[in-house]
């Protein structure tokens, strides 16, 4: 837990060699933003525990070497895509 609040900054997108992304149990807002698609390299995503909202981006179809992202405790809808 970060106490992060807050929409989701875009810099978050310029992390393309991470490997993991934990955002969870934080006060984020508003939407995930669609350059999250940039993030090929992670495996690891929790984003549980906000008060994110809206749909489900698409751009997470592009992370295909996901292993594990956590989404529960948030307001969005939609399905994760495969690809």
């Amino acid at each position: 837990r970060n106490r992060l609040a807050g929409s989701m900054p875009l810099e978050i997108c310029k992390l393309v060699k991470a490997e993991r992304l934990s955002l969870f149990d934080n006060n984020l807002t508003g939407t995930v933003p669609t350059c999250i698609g940039n993030l090929v390299n992670i495996k690891e995503m929790y984003l549980e525990e906000n008060r994110l909202r809206g749909s489900v981006p698409s751009e997470f179809g592009y992370l295909v070497d996901i292993r594990t992202m956590s989404l529960w405790g948030n307001e969005m809808t939609g399905s994760i895509p495969s690809e």
